[in-house]
C-alpha cells in the first residue's frame, strides 16, 4: 500500500474555496470572500474542523455587518458632534463615571427606562448623551437625536398636517430618542402639551435620553416622575410617584408581589371614589367610602379592614418625613397629605375568625357523597369515551388528597410530585407516608412556610398509588414535576379547582358555605372526633398556636354527646371505685 500524498487533495481544496467565493457573492457577503481563503490555511494548520472554519468565517461576516449597520445608525442619528464616551474627559465628572458605563452596557434599553442629564452648562451633557447614543447604536438600537427645541418644531408640523399621530408611532419605533437642553428655552402651552404627548407615547415602550440645565426641586431627588422628565401634568404624575415609592418600600419590607399588587390597587380605587388626590384626603372621604363598601357594595368586615390597612400604609409613607412628600406637595399645590385613618374611623380585628357563618366543614356523610358523586362523573365519561375522564380523575384525586392532608388550596395546587415521601415509622402507607408542603401560607415579609403532613389514613396511600402509577403518565407530563398537571398548563389552575367543586357541590345541593377550604376544616374536625392528639392535629396542619386550630374544629353533635358520656361514665366509675386512674376524667381526654 502507498503512502497517501499530502497534497492530493489541494486542486479540491481550492476547487472548493472558489465555490465558496462565489455562493458569497451570490450571498453579498463579501468578507467572506476577503477572509475565506486566509481562515482556511490558518484552518488546516491549526487542525480546525469543519464546524469551526464556518464559524470562524461566519463570525468574520457578522461582525462587519454589526460594524456597518451601526455606522449607519450613527449617520442617521443626526448628532451634532460624534462624542463617544471613550473621547469624554472624566477628570471633570469622576463621580458619574460608573453609572455612565453601566449605563452604556444598554440595560435600561431593554427594559425601556429613560434617563436624565442634570446640570449647568458646560459640564458635558451633551456629549455624554451622545456618547450613549452612539453606544446604543452599536448595541442595534435606531437612535434619533434633536434639540428640545427642534423636536417641539417637528411635532409642531405634524399637528398642523393632521399627522401628530402617525408621526407618535414612527418614534415609537426608535429605540433611543434623545432630547438636548430640555428647559433651555421656555416652552409655550401648545409645545409643552406636544411634548408630553412625546414622552407619553414612550413611556414604557421605549427609552429616552434627556438633558436639561434645570435644577432638581427640593424633596425630587426620591421622585420616580415619569424618571425625572418634567412635570407637564403634576397631579397625575405626582400621585404615580407615590405609588411607585410606597411599591418600593413595600419590595424592602419583604411583603409578597402579591400583596403589594393588591394594596396599590385598592389605594387607587380609594383615588377613584373620592375623586381627589392624597393631598387633598380626609377622613371624612376615607368614612364615606367605606360605608360604601359596606351598604352599597356588601364588603365583608375582612375586606373593609383590609382596604383600611392598605390606605392606612400608604397615608403613613406620605407623612414619613424620610421620603419628603409632604414638603414636595406644600411646594407644588400649596398643601400636604394627612393620615386619614386612624383609631376612631378604623375596623379592629377583635375577633378570632370572621368568615362568614356559613363557612363550615363537610359532615362525614356530605363528604362521602361528594367523593362518591366525583368517581362517578369520571366513571361516566371514561363510559362514553370522552377525554375530560382524565380531567375528573385528577380532580378527584386532588380533593381527596385536600382532604386527607389538610392542606390549603395553593398548597394542593402547588405541589410536585417529589413531595411524597415514606414514613419509616409507617412502612404501611409505601411511597406516600409522608406529605412536604412547599407552598404554606407565609408571614408577612417572609417565605412560604413548610411543614411536613404524615398519612393517617390507609385510603389516601391507595388514592395516590393509583394515581400516580396509572392515570398522571397518560398527561404525558414526563419532565413536569407538578402533581396536578393539566393539558393545557403545566400545572391546574386555581379557578378549575373552584368550579369543580362548585359544580359537584351544586349538583349534590349542599349549601354555598362549603367551599375548598371546607376541605382542611373536615381534617380538623374528623380528626378530633376521632379521638388524635389535638397537638398533633396542630402541627399537621401547621398552626403556631392551639387557639388557631380549635377556630377549625366544627364537631358535630354527636361526638359533643359522645363526649358527654364518656366523662359522665367515668365520674360514675369513680364514684363506685371502678376507675382508680381516674382515666377519661376530663374532656378530651382520649389521645391516639
Amino acid at each position: 500500500m502507498g503512502t497517501a500524498n499530502p497534497r492530493s487533495g489541494k486542486p479540491a481544496a481550492d476547487e472548493a474555496l472558489k465555490q465558496l467565493i462565489y455562493l458569497a457573492g451570490a450571498l453579498k457577503a463579501p468578507r467572506i470572500t476577503e477572509s475565506a481563503a486566509r481562515l482556511a490555511d490558518h484552518a488546516r494548520d491549526a487542525g480546525w474542523t469543519h464546524e469551526e472554519y464556518l464559524a470562524a468565517v461566519l463570525d468574520r461576516e457578522v461582525a462587519a455587518r454589526n460594524a456597518s449597520g451601526a455606522q449607519l445608525r450613527i449617520r442617521a442619528a443626526g448628532f451634532g458632534a460624534r462624542k463617544t464616551l471613550e473621547e469624554f474627559s472624566w477628570d471633570a465628572q469622576p463621580a458619574v463615571r460608573q453609572q455612565i458605563a453601566a449605563l452604556a452596557s444598554g440595560g435600561f434599553l431593554a427594559e425601556a427606562r429613560n434617563v436624565v442629564l442634570l446640570g449647568p452648562p458646560g459640564t458635558g451633557k451633551t456629549h455624554l448623551a451622545t456618547g450613549l447614543g452612539i453606544a446604543a447604536a452599536h448595541h442595534g438600537h435606531r437612535v434619533l437625536f434633536a434639540t428640545a427645541t427642534e423636536w417641539v418644531t417637528r411635532l409642531t408640523d405634524a399637528h398642523r398636517t393632521g399627522r401628530l399621530p402617525q408621526e407618535l408611532t414612527r418614534l415609537r419605533r426608535y429605540g433611543l430618542i434623545i432630547v438636548d437642553d430640555v428647559g433651555y428655552l421656555p416652552f409655550e402651552q401648545d409645545a409643552a402639551n406636544l411634548f408630553f404627548q412625546l414622552v407619553s407615547s414612550r413611556y414604557e415602550h421605549a427609552s429616552l435620553i434627556l438633558t436639561s440645565n434645570l435644577p432638581m426641586s427640593p424633596g425630587a431627588a426620591g421622585l420616580v416622575l415619569v424618571d425625572g422628565v418634567p412635570l407637564l401634568h403634576p397631579e397625575p404624575q405626582v400621585f404615580e410617584a407615590m405609588l411607585e415609592g410606597w411599591r418600593n418600600q413595600m419590595l424592602a419590607r419583604n411583603l409578597a408581589v402579591s400583596t403589594i399588587t393588591s394594596r396599590v390597587k385598592q389605594v387607587e380605587a380609594f383615588h377613584v371614589h373620592a375623586n381627589a388626590y392624597p393631598w387633598d384626603w380626609s377622613s371624612a372621604l376615607a368614612d364615606e367610602w367605606f360605608a360604601d363598601l359596606r351598604s352599597i357594595r356588601h364588603c365583608t368586615r375582612s375586606t373593609v379592614r383590609g382596604y383600611q390597612v392598605a390606605v392606612r400604609g400608604f397615608c403613613a409613607y406620605l407623612v414619613d418625613p424620610a421620603y419628603g412628600w409632604v414638603g414636595e406637595c406644600e411646594q407644588r399645590f400649596g398643601t400636604h397629605p394627612v393620615q386619614v385613618i386612624n383609631e376612631v374611623n378604623s375596623a379592629a380585628h377583635v375577633a378570632d375568625s370572621e368568615s362568614e357563618q356559613s363557612k363550615r366543614a363537610f359532615t362525614r356523610a356530605e363528604l362521602q357523597a361528594l367523593f362518591d358523586h366525583a368517581d362517578e362523573q369520571v366513571a361516566l365519561k371514561r363510559a362514553l369515551g370522552r377525554k375530560g375522564w382524565m380531567s375528573a380523575f385528577r380532580d378527584a384525586t386532588l380533593l381527596k388528597v385536600a382532604y386527607s392532608y389538610g392542606t390549603r388550596r395553593t398548597e394542593t395546587r402547588m405541589l410536585d410530585v417529589a413531595d411524597f415521601g415514606r414514613n419509616p415509622e409507617g412502612p404501611e402507607f409505601g411511597e406516600y407516608g409522608v406529605l412536604y408542603v412547599r407552598h404554606g401560607k407565609a408571614k408577612r415579609g417572609s417565605p412560604p412556610k413548610r411543614r411536613s403532613v404524615l398519612t393517617v389514613w390507609p385510603w389516601s396511600s391507595e388514592v395516590l398509588e393509583q394515581w400516580f402509577t396509572e392515570v398522571r403518565p397518560l398527561f404525558g407530563a414526563d419532565g413536569n414535576p407538578a402533581a396536578w398537571p393539566s393539558e393545557r398548563s403545566p400545572r391546574v389552575g386555581l379557578e378549575v379547582l373552584n368550579h369543580r367543586l362548585a359544580g359537584y357541590r351544586d349538583a349534590l345541593g349542599m349549601e354555598a358555605g362549603l367551599d375548598f377550604h371546607s376541605l382542611r376544616r373536615s381534617y380538623v374536625t374528623h380528626l378530633i372526633e376521632d379521638g388524635w392528639d389535638p397537638r398533633f392535629v396542630q402541627e399537621q396542619v401547621g398552626h403556631d398556636h392551639a387557639s388557631t386550630t380549635s377556630i377549625y374544629t366544627c364537631v358535630s353533635s354527636d361526638f359533643r354527646t359522645r363526649t358527654l358520656r364518656r366523662v359522665l361514665d367515668g365520674m360514675v366509675a369513680d364514684a363506685l371505685g371502678d376507675n382508680p386512674a381516674g382515666t377519661d376524667k376530663h374532656l378530651g381526654g382520649g389521645t391516639r
